[in-house]
């Protein structure tokens, strides 16, 4: 509403605009023509009504002209739409940058080296049940399912106190034909199975080598005899 002294714009009351339009008809173009000053002319005189430029109204009715103003759309031509909360169907992402593993569902996926990588506490459970190849030890009753290849050790020489405690494998050859009345200290139960290959003499000793019948034992080559540690 035009206010004391604000001139009111002069808008045409009709307009005689044909319903078809042939640009090689002169009353055609006339009568356009003559249209297009009246419609411009209305322009020029709201801009002293409401502040608004011709150029702007000209720029704005071009927009127009065109479809939704770049400014109005949902993403502008020379805007930048995020990533947040978007669904994207069948994507090629190439150099992508501003992502980050929790974007695509791999937040607990590190460069973690496999050997720095922590065990759960169910996997070392398992493991601590685990006897090492080195030097195991059982507790229990161990049972094998198929026949159990003991190693031979290396040979120790005969002495007053042959050590088979101390053999490198269950399995041990006893050289020389020098007289034993010991055989060492080592854990209850330990076993070892001894050839001799020279003729010698094993004396009974009810501490230190207990034999069948209570009596001392002379080898023949080739002999051989297991040993069971009854006390360590």
């Amino acid at each position: 509403m035009a206010g004391a002294g604000t001139p009111t714009p002069n808008f045409p009351t009709s307009l005689d605009v044909p319903e078809t339009f042939n640009s090689t008809d002169q009353r055609s173009t006339i009568i356009l023509s003559a249209w297009l000053t009246k419609f411009w002319a209305a322009i020029v005189a709201l801009e002293t009504v409401i502040g608004v430029t011709a150029s702007a109204v000209n720029t704005t009715f071009r927009f127009k002209l065109s479809g939704v103003a770049d400014g109005d759309k949902a993403v502008s031509k020379t805007g930048t739409e995020t990533l947040t909360n978007k669904t994207l169907t069948a994507p090629a992402i190439s150099s992508p940058t501003g992502l980050v593993k929790g974007d695509v569902g791999l937040g607990s996926v590190d460069n973690t080296a496999d050997s720095a990588k922590p065990v759960s506490t169910a996997q070392q459970t398992a493991l601590n049940l685990k006897a090492n190849l080195a030097s195991p030890s059982f507790t229990g009753t161990v049972t094998s399912a198929g026949a159990v290849n003991e190693a031979k050790g290396a040979d120790i020489a005969s002495a007053t106190t042959t050590d088979i405690g101390a053999a490198t494998g269950n399995y041990v050859n006893v050289t020389g034909t020098t007289t034993i009345t010991g055989l060492g200290t080592v854990a209850a139960g330990t076993r070892r199975v001894v050839t001799f290959t020279g003729v010698l003499t094993l004396t009974y000793n009810a501490t230190s080598l207990i034999l069948p019948s209570a009596a001392s034992i002379i080898t023949a080559a080739g002999d051989t005899a297991e040993f069971k540690s009854l006390i360590s």
